[in-house]
């Protein structure tokens, strides 16, 4: 499943982590979750700048990533980002573009 934006139905997760649990690499997820999003990376000149694992009770594993698109710098458009998101687990993903984010903040994990 992919959404285009948050539009007050949360059948997905925030675009931050609110008390989600942040977690270390799940290779076999993230490889999963940037296959999905590699075609739209290479095709649309996209770069992942920081990016989030959390486990949250609802959604399972969640990757958020922040990135940057080459028009966002010619218009100088640097103070929101846009979102990724990906979650579930590596048998099965579903995947979010949030625009109008602030950068994320990653907290110590634990």
């Amino acid at each position: 499943m992919t959404v285009p934006f948050n539009d007050g139905d949360l059948s997905y997760p925030d675009r931050e982590p609110h008390g989600e649990v942040v977690v270390d690499h799940d290779e076999a997820f993230m490889a999963v979750c940037m296959a999905h999003f590699a075609d739209c990376e290479g095709r649309q000149g996209w770069e992942i700048q920081n990016s989030i694992l959390t486990r949250s009770e609802t959604w399972g594993l969640v990757w958020r990533a922040d990135i940057l698109r080459p028009w966002d710098l010619q218009l100088a458009r640097t103070d929101d980002v846009n979102r990724l998101i990906c979650w579930g687990s590596a048998d099965g993903i579903g995947t979010a573009f949030i625009p109008g984010c602030k950068p994320l903040v990653k907290p110590a994990v634990r």
